[in-house]
């Protein structure tokens, strides 16, 4: 019962749904064949997750979030969610930093984009990678 609770709170889901997003990633990065792109890719990610580590005590996630920051944020990942359903719509360098934005939406609201301005920054980095 505890375990059924704890998983339940917005740290753990705000953390299933980035490995979902990171899985849907690395899947349609495979599909594409690029191993350029994948390996900057891999890199992007791992760079942001060391910063979110580094982060962890102060995160704090008690629903800092209010109504309007959480249906912008549910909303930016449900279109670029919507955009991954067929390889060819899924962009492969837009769609992680809209996902980044929609989930620092959702854990903070607005006010998060000061906390979170080096994963937002690290993510803008896919717009440099050329495939």
């Amino acid at each position: 019962m505890n375990l059924i609770k704890k998983l339940g709170t917005p740290s753990y889901l705000l953390l299933a749904i980035a490995a979902a997003i990171t899985a849907i990633h690395f899947t349609l990065l495979e599909q594409d064949g690029n191993q350029n792109v994948m390996s900057v890719s891999l890199l992007i990610w791992l760079t942001a997750a060391s910063l979110l580590w580094d982060k962890y005590q102060e995160l704090g996630l008690e629903s800092k979030s209010n109504l309007p920051s959480t249906l912008l944020g549910i909303m930016l990942m449900v279109i670029a969610l919507l955009r991954s359903i067929s390889p060819a719509g899924y962009h492969f360098f837009l769609s992680p930093v809209i996902f980044t934005i929609g989930l620092v939406l959702l854990a903070d609201g607005f006010n998060g984009f000061r906390f979170y301005w080096k994963e937002i920054s690290v993510f803008s980095l896919f717009f440099t990678v050329t495939p």
